[in-house]
């Protein structure tokens, strides 16, 4: 079968014909058409049959939206769940917030590169975020169960002109962002230089230690691009960089949600530095890519002894190399109208671990946990879409993955050095059957494969590793516009399957004395299934309302294991912990000629377990927010409220036996105001 799978990918790349049809097709279409790139091939948004979100640069400045974890607010079915020191995991369909700590499953890709674990998804400078929901193991491999968040930065080159925004609210917070940049006359040079900066108070209270800035943070990011395009050959270098730096002391009792009861202050710090280089041009008759990636993460969480004699730390980096090699083209399959992309992917990654528990008077280290893998991984990838009739579409596609992890650990000070290897070689299908009765209309069926690799937890006792999770996520939609254009309609059902789910979870280490711990283990099956319903309806001009609904259930089915004592635990039938059952939302928008902007929205989420032994749950809630702007060519002023009816909630809860629940607090009511100066062509964005 592996042979099998090699020719047919390899046979997706001989030499054929550009895809021309589609560049023809867009020049006869209304201006507003938006274009996504999410499955790596130009296609028209309404025409990818799958769950897909796209938000332009104007839909995420209307609503405020400014970084990875603002996205939950605004889709259905995707939550986001908050762990240690600011770090958050986005959620779909009841897959990714019980995901391992290097692991996730919905994974971020900036400019086509999946960027490392990190707190560092900053939506600065974007053209578009293009979200795709459920598993995207064909053409995005490994820890995709979920789905992508695929953001496109803006590189310059259609001169987008400049913008400088100051802006400032509730928590002391302040911030600064700004973009310039554009093509150089008598050239084929283009650049883009961007960069944000924030500081904020929070709103966390530590009564133990007095302080009102419990939960201080401060971030930074800066991206440059420069490229050049002669009309066929293109080449684009950018170069990212990300830093974070805040106190951590954000987990709280559930009974006093913005009030710390810790003695310590926990602080947190981490940055990403991402170089891409970008070459796109004609090969062999067909589109060619090459999207060359190196990543570098740090991430340091520490309790400083403030009260306690004992300080706590833990050291992440990635280093990880990337090299994607594709073609994409049209041409007739078996007698039909095809269009198809096909490549190969290359992985080398560096994790270094380290946890330690210093008793400070003695400068004794108590606990001294390392930890250093590497990962290598090779796949071979390829996806068509063929014409069957004028009506009808079939999509197939399969990605062969391999990848070989090893790893050198030690699970204490002076412990022996131990060892760790594993590799794991996986198929990833979709198919996809898609009806169009209608340009703007169409129902699809589809079969989709996902994996999360497996990998090794070193506070795991006995064997560390954990077994590669593996998704099969069956789904039906309709996507159509009606009424002349004045209803938009997205709706999808879906069934989830799940194997050796990877699930993290606290367990008590010891009774005497009291100490709780982080373990990862497999849940042998779990499934999800769900509904999901989007519309958008514009009664009068200018005016648009909106509505999503989204129903997921989502239990482990055979969840056995022991906790570290040797006491059995069984979770089977449990829900899965920290997905909300339902989500409601309705808003609506009203843009005047003058350039007044108004929105408002509410959205209602039902209660969802905080443990897989669902001892704990958070209560249904509703948040409010609302934006009022005046927009003009040159400028543009805005004040936004979230949450305005201070709805006290928490995006995750820890269960601890003996102690009670804590949680990550969500932000209570906020209020900003924001103002920005536009200059250069382009300066509203799209």
């Amino acid at each position: 079968m592996r042979a099998a799978a090699f020719a047919a990918i390899a046979a997706a790349s001989l030499p054929l014909p550009a895809n021309a049809q589609f560049d023809e097709a867009l020049e006869e279409t209304d201006a507003d058409v938006i274009v996504v790139t999410a499955q790596k091939r130009e296609q028209r948004a309404q025409d990818v049959a799958a769950s897909l979100d796209v938000l332009t640069a104007a839909a995420l400045e209307n609503a405020r939206l400014l970084d990875i974890a603002d996205l939950a607010s605004g889709i259905a079915g995707l939550d986001m769940a908050e762990f240690a020191d600011g770090q958050y995991r986005l959620a779909y369909r009841g897959i990714g917030a019980t995901g391992t700590s290097d692991n996730q499953n919905f994974s971020t890709a900036i400019d086509g590169v999946i960027a490392p674990y990190n707190n560092t998804y900053r939506l600065l400078d974007v053209e578009r975020v293009e979200v795709l929901k459920g598993p995207q193991g064909t053409l995005y491999g490994r820890n995709t169960n979920a789905g992508v968040v695929s953001i496109v930065t803006r590189d310059g080159s259609e001169g987008d002109g400049g913008s400088v925004t100051v802006y400032g609210g509730s928590g002391e917070t302040y911030g600064l962002r700004a973009a310039l940049g554009g093509p150089l006359e008598e050239s084929n040079l283009f650049f883009r230089l961007a960069g944000r900066y924030e500081q904020s108070e929070g709103f966390i209270e530590n009564t133990v230690l007095g302080l009102d800035d419990a939960h201080a943070t401060e971030d930074f990011t800066l991206r440059g691009t420069a490229g050049w395009d002669n009309g066929g050959l293109r080449i684009v270098g950018r170069l990212t960089y990300d830093r974070y730096d805040n106190n951590a002391d954000n987990l709280v009792p559930v009974q006093t949600p913005r009030e710390s009861i810790a003695p310590d202050l926990g602080t947190g710090y981490g940055q990403l530095v991402l170089p891409v280089v970008t070459i796109e041009g004609p090969l062999l008759g067909a589109d060619f890519t090459s999207i060359t990636a190196y990543a570098s993460a740090d991430r340091i969480a520490r309790f400083s002894a403030v009260l306690s004699p004992v300080l706590l730390g833990q050291e992440d980096r990635f280093d990880s190399f990337s090299q994607e090699f594709r073609l994409a083209g049209d041409a007739p399959l078996f007698g039909h109208a095809s269009s198809w992309v096909a490549g190969l992917y290359l992985l080398d990654e560096r994790h270094a671990f380290r946890s330690t528990t210093l008793f400070t008077p003695l400068n004794l280290l108590l606990l001294d946990q390392s930890q250093r893998q590497s990962t290598r991984a090779i796949a071979l990838f390829g996806e068509a879409e063929t014409e069957l009739s004028q009506d009808w579409t079939l999509t197939t596609g399969l990605r062969l993955a391999f990848e070989d992890q090893e790893a050198d650990y030690r699970v204490a000070a002076g412990a022996p050095l131990q060892s760790h290897s594993d590799d794991y070689t996986s198929l990833q299908p979709k198919l996809v059957l898609a009806w169009r009765p209608q340009d703007d209309m169409q129902i699809y069926g589809s079969v989709t494969r996902g994996f999360r690799a497996g990998s090794i937890f070193i506070s795991n006792p006995g064997d560390p590793g954990y077994d590669q999770e593996d998704v099969w996520q069956y789904e039906l939609g309709l996507k159509g516009v009606f009424l002349d254009g004045a209803l938009e309609i997205d709706a999808a059902a879906f069934y989830i399957d799940w194997t050796d789910m990877q699930i993290q979870r606290s367990v008590v280490l010891s009774t005497s004395p009291f100490q709780t711990g982080t373990v990862v283990d497999n849940a042998s099956s779990a499934r999800s299934a769900g509904f999901e319903l989007g519309a958008r309806y514009s009664p009068a001009d200018r005016l648009e309302l909106f509505a999503s609904a989204s129903l997921t259930d989502a239990e482990y089915e055979d969840f056995r294991t022991f906790d570290t004592l040797g006491n059995p635990l069984d979770y089977s039938g449990n829900r899965i912990e920290l997905i909300p059952e339902t989500a409601l939302t309705a808003g609506a928008v009203y843009t005047h000629p003058s350039g007044v902007f108004a929105s408002i929205d509410a959205t209602h989420y039902g209660e969802m377990a905080y443990d897989a032994a669902n001892t704990d749950f958070q209560s249904e809630y509703t948040t409010l927010n609302a934006t009022l702007a005046y927009d003009a060519e040159a400028f543009r002023i805005a004040l936004s409220g979230r949450n305005l009816t201070d709805e006290e909630y928490f995006t995750r809860g820890l269960v601890v036996a003996g102690a009670g629940t804590f949680g990550y607090p969500a932000d209570p009511r906020t209020v900003m105001l924001e103002i920005t100066a536009r200059f250069g062509s382009g300066t509203r964005p799209r």
